[in-house]
């Protein structure tokens, strides 16, 4: 049953909200994270056509990617919204499925794009993400990639 409706501007005719909100998202992380200047105008200058929730998303793959507890621009990263995409598969991570599992996600994520950019070449995907040869297929196996 709907009672009201309240209309929201799209968030990115709210700029002046994206810091506050940024910060909330941060302050639900487990670990102490800083966030750099320079990251956060790089998501200022983002459009954010999936609104809150993308940006929420955003930000929970920048925790997962901080080197040390520090968001830096590279950690930062925008994804195109095509349906077919192994990146569409972390737009409904949330900081409510629990930090353990959102890890998971985003690794498995991570593995996936890494083979996707290395056109299934392993060892080329393991030098992508900076890990030995060995993890990578221990990580394929314990998420049942081929």
């Amino acid at each position: 049953m709907s009672v009201v409706t309240i209309a929201l501007p799209p968030l990115r005719q709210r700029k002046e909200d994206i810091p506050l909100l940024v910060q909330r998202f941060l302050s639900r992380s487990e670990r102490p994270i800083t966030l750099r200047e320079d990251a956060l105008e790089k998501i200022m200058a983002h459009q954010w056509p999936g609104n809150v929730r993308e940006l929420e998303n955003t930000i929970t793959r920048a925790i997962v990617l901080a080197p040390g507890g520090v968001i830096t621009p590279e950690c930062i990263q925008f994804h195109p919204h095509s349906a077919g995409s192994s990146r569409s598969r972390l737009d409904n991570i949330s900081f409510r499925d629990g930090y353990w599992n959102v890890i998971r996600k985003v690794e498995e994520h991570l593995l996936r794009a890494a083979l996707e950019e290395a056109r299934g070449n392993r060892a080329e995907a393991a030098r992508l993400l900076s890990i030995h040869r060995r993890l990578l297929y221990q990580k394929m196996e314990e998420y049942g990639i081929r």
